[in-house]
C-alpha cells in the first residue's frame, strides 16, 4: 500500500496505467508549475506522443494530434465528457487556460475505466479536470494576476463554498487580454527585416460554475456550467512587403453538462447529458471582394446523451455503454445553410483481472445518420470497431519499505474512425457528399517501471512504448484548378514511432528536491497512397521525426527554480516536400521562479516569475506564423 501510495503522490502516472494496456501520461496544476508551464500550448508539449500546431502563439489557435492520427481523431473532454466540433472535427485548446485547470490527462487507444461514454474512446483521448469543489471548509477560494510582455494581463478568481454536508458549489472567472504584437525577423531572398507582429489584439473572458453533490443512497451528481467569449484579430500569414490585416474572428461558446455516478454492491450505473452552443462570426474587410467583406458565420448545437452500466464478477467484470448525439449546424453560406446528423454510439466491454495479468476487450458500434433540408445530404455511416489489450506484471522486488520497484508489460490493438466532419462534406468548392469514413488501426506494446531506489532517490518511473499505425482512406483535399478545391479519400499513411518518458524526484538534503521531467518521441510516417505521386513515402506535412521535453525543478526553503526545455527536429510544411517548405528544426528554452509564502489565518500567497524563449529563438510551429521571441510572465496568486 505504502509503495502504490507514492506513485499516485507524485501523479505521474493515472492511476490505472499500472493495471492496464493504456499509455497513460498525467500533468496535475502543480507539475506545470514546476515544469514552467505557463499556458495550454506548454503542457501539451509536455506530453509525449502529441504533436501540437500553434497558430502564433498566445491566442493563436491550438490544436493537438496523437501519435499522428491526425487531430480529428484525438478526443477532448473536459471533466468526463467530450467537446464536440462537427463542422472542423478538431478542437481550438486556446480557449482554455491552466489557471483554472487541475490538470491534464492523456490516455492513447483506451482508457483507464472500463465504464465510460462511449465518444471518450477515440484513437486518443485529452481529458482536461476543472478545479474540484471538494472544499472541506464552508469558504475558500483563490485570486491572482498575471501580466506578461506584449500586453498581456490576465486575472482570474475561485470560490468554493459548502452548502451542505451533501453540496458543493464552485465559481471560477478568467479574463485576458493581450496586443501579442511581438518582433520578429523576415527573410525575403537576401533582405533581412525587422517587423512586429500586427493586428493581433484579443481579448476573451470565461466563467464556470460547479456543483457536486452526494443523495442518500450514495449516488454522486456533477453539474457543470461553462461560458467562454473571445474576440480577435488575425494577423494572419506573414507576407512579404506588408503585415497590414484585416480579418477579425469572433466566438463565443457554451455548454451545460450534469453527470450521476452510483453503485449497488458489484453494479455500476453512470448517465449524463451535456447541451452545448458555440457562435463563430469571421470578418474580413477588403476591397477585393464585391460587397467590400467576407463575412462567415456558423451557429453549431449538439445536444448529447450518455448511459452505462458495469457488473462485477470474481474475476471478471463487464460493462455496456451507449452514446446518443444530435448535431446541427447553421451558416449564412449558400451551400448546405443547415445539416443535421444524429449519433448512436454503443461500446461492450470486458475485463479480465488476475493476479499478475490484466486483459480488456472492446466492441463498438457506431451508426450515423445524415440529413440536409437543402442539397444533398452527407452518406450515412456504420462501423464496428475492435480493441483488444493486456498488461502483465513482470517482476517486482522489495528490499525494506524504502527501496521497492516494479516492472509491467503491455500490449494493444484498436480500431478506431471518425465520420467526415460538416466542412469536408458540404463546404463551397471543397466539401464531397460521398465521403466515406477514415480507419485508423493501432498496434502497440511498452513497458512501465516504478521504482524507489534509495531513501534520497524517492522516485523513478520509466515508460517506453512502440507502435505502428495505418490509416486507410484518409480524407485529403486536393486542388482541380486555382480556385476548386475537392475533398475525397485517397489516403493510405503508415506510421511506426516509440513514445519514451522518464520522472523522478531526488532528495539531496532536508528540505531540497529535485524534480526531472523528459519526454521524448520518434516518429517515422510515410504517404502510401500513390506511388505515382510527389508525396509518395514521405513524411506528411507538419510531423516531426523527433520531440523533446524536459524540466528540472529545485525547491528549497528560499526560492524555488525550474528550467525547462522544448525541442523539434525540422519538418516539412508541404507534403511533397517542395523547395522553400523546410522548417527548421528548433529549441526553446525557460526559466522560472516560484514561492509559496504562508500568511496569518491559514492564508497562502504564490508568488511566480517565467522568463520564456530564453534565447530568443525564431521559430514557427506552423508556417509564416512566427512565434514569440524571449519574453516574460509573472504573477500572484493569494490563496484562503
Amino acid at each position: 500500500m505504502d509503495t502504490l501510495g507514492t506513485a499516485v503522490v507524485t501523479g505521474y502516472a493515472a492511476k490505472g496505467d499500472m493495471q492496464q494496456a493504456v499509455p497513460t501520461q498525467q500533468l496535475t496544476s502543480a507539475q506545470m508549475q514546476q515544469m514552467g508551464v505557463s499556458d495550454i500550448g506548454g503542457a501539451l508539449q509536455r506530453l509525449s506522443g502529441l504533436q501540437l500546431r500553434d497558430y502564433g502563439g498566445a491566442g493563436g489557435l491550438k490544436t493537438v494530434s496523437a501519435r499522428g492520427l491526425g487531430a480529428a481523431h484525438t478526443v477532448v473532454a473536459y471533466d468526463g465528457l467530450a467537446l464536440g466540433d462537427a463542422r472542423q472535427g478538431q478542437t481550438d485548446l486556446s480557449r482554455f487556460n491552466t489557471e483554472y485547470l487541475d490538470g491534464l490527462t492523456l490516455s492513447i487507444a483506451d482508457v483507464p475505466n472500463l465504464l465510460c461514454p462511449v465518444r471518450n474512446l477515440g484513437a486518443a483521448l485529452l481529458e482536461m479536470h476543472s478545479q474540484q469543489t471538494d472544499s472541506t471548509h464552508r469558504l475558500s477560494g483563490r485570486a491572482g494576476i498575471n501580466v506578461g510582455s506584449f500586453g498581456a494581463v490576465a486575472p482570474s478568481l475561485r470560490l468554493l463554498g459548502k452548502c451542505t454536508d451533501r453540496v458543493t458549489l464552485g465559481l471560477s472567472s478568467h479574463f485576458y487580454r493581450a496586443d501579442n504584437n511581438y518582433p520578429f525577423i523576415l527573410q525575403n531572398g537576401k533582405i533581412t527585416t525587422h517587423e512586429t507582429r500586427d493586428h493581433s489584439h484579443m481579448q476573451a473572458y470565461t466563467v464556470q460554475g460547479n456543483l457536486s453533490a452526494t443523495d442518500q443512497a450514495g449516488g454522486k451528481w456533477q453539474m457543470l456550467l461553462f461560458y467562454n467569449n473571445d474576440a480577435r484579430e488575425l494577423p494572419g500569414q506573414v507576407m512579404y512587403y506588408t503585415q497590414k490585416g484585416t480579418e477579425q474572428l469572433d466566438e463565443q461558446r457554451a455548454f451545460a453538462q450534469l453527470r450521476q455516478e452510483r453503485r449497488w454492491n458489484d453494479w455500476k450505473w453512470m448517465c449524463a447529458a451535456k447541451f452545448s452552443f458555440s457562435e463563430s462570426l469571421y470578418d474580413d474587410i477588403n476591397p477585393q471582394y464585391p460587397t467590400g467583406a467576407l463575412r462567415q458565420n456558423y451557429w453549431q448545437r449538439e445536444w448529447y446523451a450518455t448511459t452505462g452500466v458495469m457488473r462485477h464478477f470474481q474475476r471478471f467484470s463487464a460493462a455496456y455503454a451507449a452514446d446518443y448525439t444530435y448535431t446541427s449546424l447553421n451558416s449564412n453560406q449558400k451551400a448546405a445553410p443547415r445539416a443535421q446528423r444524429h449519433s448512436l454510439q454503443q461500446a461492450l466491454s470486458l475485463r479480465y483481472i488476475h493476479r499478475v495479468l490484466t486483459a480488456t476487450a472492446r466492441v463498438l458500434a457506431y451508426d450515423d445518420w445524415n440529413s440536409c433540408p437543402v442539397g444533398e445530404a452527407a452518406q450515412n455511416a456504420h462501423h464496428i470497431s475492435p480493441t483488444a489489450d493486456v498488461t502483465a506484471h513482470l517482476v517486482s522486488w522489495h528490499k525494506d519499505a524504502e527501496h521497492w520497484g516494479r516492472l509491467r508489460a503491455r500490449v494493444l490493438y484498436k480500431e478506431s474512425y471518425r465520420v467526415p466532419t460538416f466542412s469536408e462534406t458540404y463546404y463551397y468548392h471543397l466539401g464531397t457528399q460521398r465521403l466515406r469514413p477514415e480507419l485508423a488501426r493501432q498496434t502497440g506494446a511498452g513497458l512501465t517501471l516504478q521504482a524507489q531506489p534509495a531513501p534520497w532517490w524517492q522516485n523513478l518511473e520509466v515508460s517506453a512504448d512502440a507502435y505502428f499505425n495505418h490509416v486507410r482512406d484518409r480524407i485529403s483535399a486536393i486542388p482541380y484548378n486555382l480556385y476548386v478545391w475537392q475533398t475525397v479519400n485517397m489516403g493510405r499513411v503508415n506510421i511506426w514511432g516509440t513514445d519514451v518518458t522518464l520522472h523522478s524526484t531526488f532528495c539531496p538534503a532536508e528540505r531540497h528536491l529535485l524534480l526531472l521531467h523528459t519526454n521524448y518521441s520518434w516518429q517515422k510516417a510515410t504517404d502510401r497512397t500513390d506511388p505515382t505521386s510527389r508525396s509518395y513515402g514521405k513524411q506528411p506535412a507538419y510531423m516531426p521525426q523527433h520531440t523533446l521535453g524536459a524540466s528540472l525543478a529545485w525547491e528549497n526553503p528560499w526560492a524555488n527554480l525550474s528550467i525547462s526545455l522544448t525541442a523539434l527536429s525540422e519538418r516539412w510544411s508541404t507534403n511533397e516536400h517542395a523547395a522553400g517548405t523546410l522548417l527548421p528544426a528548433y529549441a526553446e528554452w525557460g526559466v522560472g521562479a516560484y514561492r509559496e509564502v504562508k500568511l496569518p489565518r491559514g492564508v497562502r500567497l504564490n508568488l511566480r516569475a517565467d522568463v520564456l524563449n530564453l534565447f530568443n529563438k525564431q521559430y514557427e510551429i506552423v508556417r509564416r506564423y512566427p512565434m514569440p521571441g524571449r519574453h516574460w510572465k509573472v504573477g500572484a496568486t493569494i490563496a484562503f
